[in-house]
């Protein structure tokens, strides 16, 4: 189960980084002006669902133990503070802002949930290559930012997305050697046909 979490959130780090640096140029080439605003908080967003997505993963413990009354106690606890720092926020930042908010609130979801999850039954997730998703997103969100706006900029960011997301985690030495091999025998595969 740690390894297919581990597969999980790499997958989910990459979506997420795909979809924060691509939506907005996507909605700017597919709206009219009046919704280009909406742009700012896209990526705010996206990684809120993305700190929502740890949280379900981390919570299994939490579900497998079946002690779950602490859930719906955390939940409002992470909703509280989302009310909280939309208050504290809003007025100072508008809509990014709240965004902002949200995904504090979700990352603090999931921090608790891990917590209680871990407290109630352990499970060995693959922390030292979970960590290694970070470099990952934060350098291919960063490069895609290089793009700049329009049609040209979606291309050259779907692109820094593509490579340098997969590029990261094999510089950072995220796949194992097996799963190292097993990339080699498909690829091998693919160039003799």
């Amino acid at each position: 189960m740690p390894v297919l979490s581990t597969y999980w959130l790499a997958a989910l780090c990459f979506a997420s980084t795909a979809l924060a640096r691509l939506l907005p140029d996507v909605v700017r080439l597919v709206t009219t002006e009046r919704y280009h605003g909406a742009t700012r908080v896209i990526p705010w967003i996206v990684f809120g669902f993305l700190a929502f997505g740890i949280y379900t993963i981390v919570s299994q413990g939490t579900f497998f133990s079946m002690r779950t009354r602490l859930v719906p106690v955390l939940t409002l606890v992470a909703a509280a503070v989302n009310v909280g720092l939309n208050l504290l926020l809003v007025p100072h930042f508008g809509i990014e802002g709240s965004a902002a908010a949200t995904l504090l609130a979700f990352a603090l979801l999931a921090l608790l949930q891990g917590l209680l999850s871990h407290s109630l039954h352990p499970i060995r997730w693959e922390y030292a290559r979970d960590l290694k998703l970070l470099p990952a997103t934060s350098v291919a969100f960063a490069v895609g930012n290089l793009g700049g706006d329009g049609t040209t900029a979606l291309g050259v960011k779907a692109l820094s997305v593509a490579f340098i997301f997969p590029l990261t985690l094999l510089l950072t030495g995220f796949l194992t050697g097996a799963e190292r091999d097993w990339l080699r025998v498909r690829a091998s595969r693919l160039r003799h046909g």
